[in-house]
């Protein structure tokens, strides 16, 4: 026969219930979100994975283009310094493989995507610093660049006294722009640095 009072051990609490219940609940509700917003989710995911690659991608490409300008700046400056300014040096430095033309072509023509893509894929204090290191660029060219008159002159007179000593670059104003560029290019260095160190 059976005991006509239930044993309460037995049956389950309110408590253990809702809580059995609860945790169903949660999971069909996730499952819900997941198939009502699917597009939404998958978006999201697709925009983390492309902002990444993005990111790396470009990354490479800038760390690329800030190492071969800084190289070819500095090598300018030792240059000057040092007084190797004939035609042939000038050449070397300015066109030759990892010269100064074709390393700050190629950084500043990249320079607005640059900046589109550090503001974008970055934070802001990356894009200021970014544009902090595209001033000293700027200023370290306009020193090359207050050299080009100099730089012709080489020219023409090397070829009009082809056989004669080779024509230079005035040594005062070599020096003078190799001493003003020292500093620039050590805080180009800095910031390249800086920059490069970001996550």
């Amino acid at each position: 026969m059976e005991d006509p009072v239930p044993d309460v051990r037995k049956s389950k609490t309110f408590v253990a219930i809702v809580r059995d219940r609860l945790g169903t609940a949660l999971v069909t509700a996730l499952v819900g979100l997941i198939l009502l917003f699917p597009n939404t989710l998958i978006d999201r995911v697709k925009f983390a994975l492309t902002k990444t690659t993005l990111r790396e991608d470009r990354y490479v490409k800038i760390a690329d283009e800030l190492s071969a300008y800084l190289s070819a700046a500095e090598f300018v400056q030792q240059e000057l310094a040092n007084y190797r300014t004939t035609k042939d040096d000038l050449d070397f430095m300015l066109n030759g493989q990892g010269g100064y033309n074709p390393t700050v072509v190629a950084l500043v023509s990249h320079q607005y995507s640059d900046r589109a893509i550090i503001a974008r894929y970055w934070n802001k204090d990356t894009a200021k610093e970014f544009e902090a290191l595209m001033q000293t660029v700027t200023a370290v060219d306009g020193l090359v660049h207050s050299l080009n008159g100099d730089f012709e002159k080489v020219k023409i007179a090397s070829e009009k006294h082809a056989e004669q000593s080779a024509p230079q670059v005035d040594k005062a104003r070599a020096e003078n722009v190799a001493s003003q560029m020292q500093p620039l290019n050590n805080k180009l260095k800095a910031q390249v640095l800086q920059l490069l160190a970001k996550p």
